[in-house]
């Protein structure tokens, strides 16, 4: 029941192409159940080791042969400190060089368990809610609540005026959040063209909140089975969360957005990636003569540069 139909489709169209044979999704289910308690730790780590030993093991005499190495580079590169093009060429010696001095890790290394916190607010709760937040929210919610009947959405405001509009359905496998913040490229200075952009970038690159670093957010995201997603257009900073209907799946996304509204991780190496993506992005315009002429396009309709494409500068 929580597999969307669209995956069931793509996967039996999948199925079909190969010959493979399709089993129903729920008995599927019940073999999986048979064959898991059979699959040892040891046989994971031995598949694992056949599966990316070329790699793991590349240029010992462990690892099984590669089949192919495909490289997909520019022919031509630009350089910032000169502003001028220089032809790019990469050779099968470099690539191998590249490969070799990637440094081994121990095992103590390998091994090393990230902490994954059971809750972002732990022991916060009360401090941020303070005493009765059940019955100040459904006294709230009584005067700020409004139900369209035709369609089903939920409109209310909150105590500190963020206004909701929300509605139940029964054909989503997972529930969908989006947060709508005014001030998109539109809020940018004409001295400072871009820069909601590559901030919202930052943010996301960075991936930590609090006192928590990013791998502990990424495994608490996929422990919870969540994804968020930053990003802006010119109107609106918005953020899309997607999140699992059980074992308080609800709770674990709202923590994540409040420790990202209160408490983000400003880091100077996510600034420098964030950089370098839309850097990228720009080259990538120019290259192509369909963004490139809507780019055009929209620099000659327009005399403001945020509605346009970011460039390099």
């Amino acid at each position: 029941d929580t597999v969307p139909s669209d995956d069931h489709l793509n996967f039996i169209m999948t199925s079909d192409v190969f010959d493979h044979v399709v089993m129903h999704p729920e008995q599927s289910h019940v073999a999986f159940q048979r064959v898991a308690p059979t699959v040892t730790m040891e046989q994971v780590h031995v598949t694992a080791k056949w599966m990316l030993g070329f790699l793991g093991y590349y240029g010992k005499a462990a690892a099984p042969p590669t089949t192919a190495v495909v490289v997909c580079t520019p022919t031509q590169v630009f350089q910032e400190h000169d502003n001028t093009w220089a032809p790019f060429q990469i050779t099968e010696a470099e690539i191998n060089d590249l490969l070799l001095s990637v440094p081994d890790k121990s095992k103590e290394e390998a091994l090393n368990q990230v902490d994954v916190p059971d809750s972002l607010l732990k022991l916060q709760l009360h401090k941020l809610i303070g005493d009765n937040p059940i019955d100040k929210m459904t006294a709230w919610r009584a005067c700020s609540r409004k139900v369209d009947d035709a369609t089903g959405i939920v409109q209310l405001m909150l105590p500190n005026g963020a206004k909701v509009n929300y509605a139940n359905t029964t054909n989503e496998s997972q529930g969908s959040m989006r947060f709508l913040v005014p001030g998109g490229r539109s809020a940018d200075t004409p001295d400072e063209l871009s820069a909601a952009m590559v901030g919202i970038r930052t943010i996301s690159e960075s991936g930590a909140v609090s006192t928590f670093s990013r791998e502990q957010i990424e495994l608490f995201a996929v422990s919870n089975l969540m994804s968020v997603h930053l990003d802006l257009n010119l109107e609106f900073s918005y953020i899309d969360a997607n999140f699992s209907m059980t074992d308080n799946g609800l709770v674990a996304v709202l923590e994540l957005l409040h420790l990202l509204f209160q408490e983000p991780r400003w880091e100077l190496p996510a600034f420098v990636r964030a950089q370098q993506a839309y850097k990228a992005q720009a080259y990538a315009v120019q290259k192509s003569l369909e963004q490139s002429t809507m780019d055009r396009l929209m620099r000659i309709m327009y005399d403001d540069g945020r509605v346009s494409e970011p460039r390099v500068e």
